[in-house]
């Protein structure tokens, strides 16, 4: 598959079941739970050889890391919505190229599929999770001009 800027970019959306009491619902911004899960996929991500920050809160954002490598970095949010029923959460990913180095954007795309492909199987392994799709920047925009005209996403 050829590589456009748009393909390297993805939206992770997962759903786990709500284990928050009523009376203790996380805020929308910095829920402890992402940030947690955050960690375990930026723990899973080194143990698999990746170099990785550690997690933490966004300011626009529940939990973020970065995945390093030498000319350009993969940067990592994630988000939560929360129900009665359900949290449902999504992980953005990017590519960020470094001032003053060359690199093809080919490149990019095969590392940051590998990334993509891991984090993939790191929630497809986590027994909480309940549903996953992923979607490149891509097949996100058309699935929205199609389906999502009217409704809200993450």
């Amino acid at each position: 598959m050829t590589a456009s800027a748009n393909a390297v970019k993805s939206c992770f959306s997962f759903k786990v079941a709500s284990k928050f009491p009523a009376d203790e619902k996380p805020k929308r911004f910095h829920d402890p739970f992402a940030l947690s899960k955050a960690g375990m996929i930026v723990a899973h991500l080194r143990r698999e050889g990746f170099r990785v920050t550690d997690q933490q809160p966004g300011k626009a954002c529940d939990a973020a890391f970065t995945v390093i490598f030498p000319r350009f970095r993969i940067e990592a949010i994630l988000l939560a919505n929360h129900s009665p029923d359900d949290s449902e959460y999504a992980i953005l990913t990017w590519y960020r190229k470094l001032i003053f180095f060359s690199v093809s954007l080919q490149s990019i795309y095969e590392q940051w599929t590998q990334v993509c492909v891991a984090i993939d199987q790191i929630l497809r392994r986590d027994s909480t999770v309940t549903s996953l799709s992923w979607m490149t920047d891509e097949e996100l925009e058309a699935c929205c001009s199609k389906n999502c005209s009217s409704s809200s996403k993450l």
